[in-house]
């Protein structure tokens, strides 16, 4: 086993260290992107969005918030309801 063998190793277990963080992070991205789309065309369906509701619903970041506004957004009748949901006031 030579010293370039064992260079070109671990070169490749580091590009394959990188490349599974990079796709990790990647798929967080792309799903957050799609809720995000879905709860937004959702809410379309029962009003107009103010671009405040688009920056607060934009700077959410956990998978279960998510998961929660989606299928709030699917309940809702309103965005006046949603909202009222969405920041807790309602019973």
């Amino acid at each position: 086993m030579t010293l370039g063998y064992l260079i070109d190793c671990e070169r490749a277990e580091e590009r394959e260290e990188v490349t599974k963080e990079v796709t990790k992070e990647v798929t967080k991205e792309v799903t957050k992107a799609t809720r995000l789309t879905d709860i937004m065309e959702l809410l379309e369906d029962v009003g107009m969005l103010s671009e405040e509701l688009r920056n607060r619903l934009g700077a959410e970041t956990e998978e279960d918030r998510f998961r929660y506004l989606l299928k709030l957004a699917a309940k809702v009748s309103s965005i006046e309801e949603f909202e009222e949901k969405y920041d807790g006031r309602a019973e």
